[in-house]
């Protein structure tokens, strides 16, 4: 599994704007489309999870991985790439204060 996820092809859409993520981010609540996800606030983690599942094909990318304990090394890697990707593509959201 891990040589599968070291070997795929990671995409994301670039150009959107930081209204236009947030916009996004309060209709999926940053990607959280299941149970009761609590009140929206608004912040740098809620854009990187709105962008990892809904501007990239991440969740697309589950299928190569198990997604318990037998995939967690593959998982943990397909998180990183993808979170190194959208650092790349909106560094806005990984300033440090």
């Amino acid at each position: 599994m891990v040589e599968l996820v070291e070997k795929a092809e990671i995409t994301i859409q670039r150009g959107w704007t930081d209204k236009q993520i947030e916009n996004l981010a309060q209709v999926t609540h940053g990607g959280n489309d299941s149970g009761d996800p609590g009140e929206f606030c608004w912040s740098n983690r809620a854009a990187v999870n709105c962008i990892r599942h809904n501007l990239t094909n991440y969740e697309a990318l589950w299928k190569l991985i198990n997604r318990g304990d037998t995939g967690q090394e593959a998982y943990e890697l397909l998180r990183e790439r993808v979170d190194e990707l959208i650092e790349e593509a909106y560094p806005q959201y990984f300033d440090v204060d």
